[in-house]
This record gives C-alpha cells, sequence and structure tokens, in this order.
C-alpha cells in the first residue's frame, strides 16, 4: 500500500530474516506437524514425522548457511513431491564422491601405512538467541491468528499489563481503578500505571449500547492521562454514545485495537508464561537462554517495540508540563480605574506673585541653597518701546478701563 495513505490503511511490513541450521528445522518441523499430515499419517500407521521424506532429506536441507525462509520451503516442497511420487531426489554437485573400495590384497598394507582415525565431530555453531526467539514469537503470533475465538477484554488488559511489564524497567505501581468499585456489571479491566514519575490510566472494555454509556459517563471528567482500549470488532454505534467518546477524546487517548495487534499481544502473553515455565531453560543458543537474556530479546524485537499501543501508552504516560493560567482580560472600566488623572493648573494671572510652594512635612530636611552660577548671566535686552504720543492740550481724557473679574477656573468664562 502507499506509505502516504491514512494510518489505518497501512499493513505491517516485516522483513523476514535469513534462518539458520536449527531455525531450519523448526521452519520444517511446523509445516510437516499440520494437523491434516498428522491425521493422513495416523490412518496409513506411519510413524515417521517426516514422511515421505527421509532423516537424510532433512540433513541435506539444514546444513550450509542462512537461507531465506522461502528458498528453504522451495526446496523442500520439491524433495516432498519427488519422494511422494516414488522418485529420488538427486545429489547436489557439491555432493563428496564415493570412495573407490579398497582390494582385499592392498587392506593389510593400507591399514598398516595408513592407520584409520575417526572423523571429527563438526562444530556446530550455536544459534543467537535473538533468532530463535524470533521464530518463535513469529510461530505464536501465526497460531494466535488461527484461533477462531476472539480475546474478552479481561485478556486484553492482562495482556497490556505484559506489555507495561517487559518494556518498563521496574519499579511499575499497579494500582485498581474506580469503574469496577462503582459499575457491578462492568466486564473490563480499570488499572493505573506509574513508573518514572509519570501515570497513565488504562481501561479496557468491549461493553457495547447502555454498558458502554455508562463506562463513558465515568471517565467523562479524566484529564488527559486515560488510554481506553477496546477491540475493533466492537464497534461503537448510537447519537449519545459518539457524543461521550468525542468528549472523551478531546482530552484522552482512544484506540480500536486491530486484530494484528491483538495477536502479537496474545503471542507475548504465550512466550511469557512459557518462560516462567522454564520452557527455554534447555535451548541451546547464545547468549544462554537465561530469563534476563530471553526478557530482553523481547524487549529489543521491532515488532513488540513498533506496537501502536505501545507508543499511545507512551505518549499518555509522558508528564505533562505544567502550564501558568493566562490572566484573565481586563475589563474596560478597570483600566480607566487604574490610569493616573493628570490635574490641569490654572495658568498664572499676569503680574500675579508666583504661589508659594507646598509646605513641606514636619521632619523634612531643608533644601539647601543653589550655589551661585560660575558664569553671571547677562540681562536681556528689552526691545525699544513704541511712541508714546500725547494728546493735544485741552482734549478731553478718555475714561479709566473697567477692570475685568478673574477668569474662573475650570469653566468657560
Amino acid at each position: 500500500p502507499d506509505s502516504n495513505a491514512p494510518l489505518g490503511f497501512r499493513l505491517p511490513v516485516i522483513d523476514m530474516l535469513p534462518v539458520v541450521n536449527e531455525q531450519k528445522r523448526l521452519l520444517l518441523a511446523c509445516r510437516l506437524e499440520t494437523p491434516a499430515l498428522v491425521a493422513r499419517r495416523k490412518e496409513d500407521g506411519i510413524t515417521s514425522a517426516v514422511h515421505p521424506m527421509l532423516e537424510e532429506d532433512i540433513m541435506r536441507l539444514t546444513v550450509g548457511g542462512a537461507i531465506l525462509p522461502r528458498h528453504l520451503l522451495a526446496a523442500a516442497a520439491e524433495i516432498y513431491a519427488m519422494r511422494a511420487a516414488g522418485e529420488t531426489p538427486p545429489l547436489p554437485k557439491d555432493a563428496a564422491a564415493p570412495t573407490p573400495a579398497v582390494s582385499s590384497a592392498a587392506a593389510p598394507l593400507a591399514a598398516v601405512s595408513a592407520p584409520v582415525t575417526p572423523p571429527a565431530a563438526p562444530s556446530v555453531p550455536k544459534a543467537s538467541l535473538a533468532e530463535k526467539m524470533n521464530v518463535l514469537l513469529l510461530q505464536a503470533v501465526d497460531a494466535a491468528k488461527a484461533e477462531t475465538g476472539a480475546s474478552s477484554a479481561i485478556d486484553l488488559g492482562e495482556r497490556v499489563r505484559d506489555l507495561i511489564g517487559l518494556m518498563v524497567a521496574p519499579p511499575v505501581t499497579v494500582t485498581d481503578g474506580d469503574i469496577p468499585k462503582s459499575y457491578d456489571n462492568f466486564d473490563g479491566t480499570d488499572r493505573w500505571f506509574e513508573w518514572g514519575g509519570g501515570k497513565v490510566r488504562i481501561i479496557t472494555t468491549d461493553a457495547m449500547r447502555g454498558s458502554l454509556i455508562a463506562v463513558l459517563e465515568r471517565v467523562k471528567e479524566a484529564g488527559g492521562d486515560t488510554l481506553l482500549l477496546r477491540h475493533d470488532i466492537a464497534p461503537v454505534s448510537g447519537q449519545l454514545t459518539l457524543e461521550l467518546l468525542n468528549t472523551f477524546k478531546a482530552k484522552n487517548t482512544f484506540h480500536h485495537l486491530p486484530v494484528s495487534e491483538a495477536a502479537v499481544l496474545a503471542a507475548l502473553g504465550r512466550m511469557l508464561a512459557a518462560q516462567r515455565e522454564g520452557s527455554y531453560d534447555d535451548m541451546p543458543a547464545e547468549p544462554p537462554a537465561t530469563k534476563d537474556n530471553v526478557l530482553a530479546a523481547l524487549r529489543n524485537h521491532p515488532l513488540l517495540r513498533g506496537l501502536r499501543v505501545w507508543s499511545m501508552i507512551q505518549q499518555t504516560h509522558a508528564p505533562k508540563e505544567a502550564q501558568t493560567p493566562a490572566p484573565p482580560p481586563s475589563s474596560v472600566l478597570s483600566s480607566i480605574a487604574s490610569t493616573p488623572v493628570a490635574v490641569v493648573k490654572p495658568p498664572p494671572l499676569p503680574g500675579a506673585a508666583p504661589a508659594p510652594p507646598p509646605p513641606k512635612p514636619p521632619g523634612f530636611p531643608a533644601a539647601r541653597p543653589a550655589s551661585p552660577p560660575s558664569i553671571v548671566a547677562k540681562p536681556a535686552a528689552r526691545p525699544p518701546a513704541p511712541p508714546v504720543v500725547k494728546a493735544p492740550p485741552g482734549a478731553p481724557r478718555p475714561p479709566p478701563a473697567a477692570k475685568l473679574p478673574p477668569p474662573s477656573q475650570g469653566s468657560a468664562a
């Protein structure tokens, strides 16, 4: 599919690595031990687990270096068809030629001159533990996909708990949520997981209609630290249900788990259960299949680290940065009240004496007299006075000018 397609329409891409000797045997055994072949051999009374092939055919297919799985299965299918038809598969070109027989007369001399030494057993290198766990995990995934019955929401919650326990360094604190306490018919899990300074609440439920509404009513006030999981075979419908779900998704995370992810989680549960039962203790591998090495190989597997549900758990668990609340917007009235009012002083009257300075509070130090300036300013020259025209003698004098009232302060005259 196109890599630019929406995320829900992309198919997972898995790189098939070459397999080595022990992995070749496991892959051939998986094909030869299918229920149909086992039933057919049982009906024919055949006890060989590789019939119609022979053990020498298995040896020829599993020796040598690493090979891609599809090439190995193609070669095995060709040998299988020839053995079933009664034909003998041809020997490979690099097979060793048969040793010519030694005559009876020369046998004693050959025995004396060249003593027979037993051939040294070839040292078979141990397969990598990571490769073996990869093969076992893929087989467990295929087995989980082949199962007809779907897992419940409770099983999904347990598998998510296994995933967190594997991926997260201890300690991890697990506490139960409030939904099972307040809702008797709740069919799922509600747990808080806390590690590394962060918390995440994971709820699994496949409830429908009224039961799902009851669950969504109890998580609508979640504050961004909750992940709601359900299988994609459980749809969500109804106007009220969708409204409550959209309210939840506005702050939190919701994920419809596809079948592929559910199969990987189920395979992980099987692998961890087998490890606890000691199924891998005697596995020849490098490094040895100890508990820590097995868990490390699973933890670093790209199929598990690339799970979408794991990325969602990490994003929801990440500590949220504390946001400083923004100050409330100031009203127009408060902005006006806070603005200082400028006091406008009236201009001094012409010829009036300057107003005395305001009285100083008691205890205020007296101002020092100003030091005389170093340069004495010269008085400015006065403009020439206009010529005075004297009235002719005997002319009447003009009446005296009426005195105008002083201008009022703050209002028009």
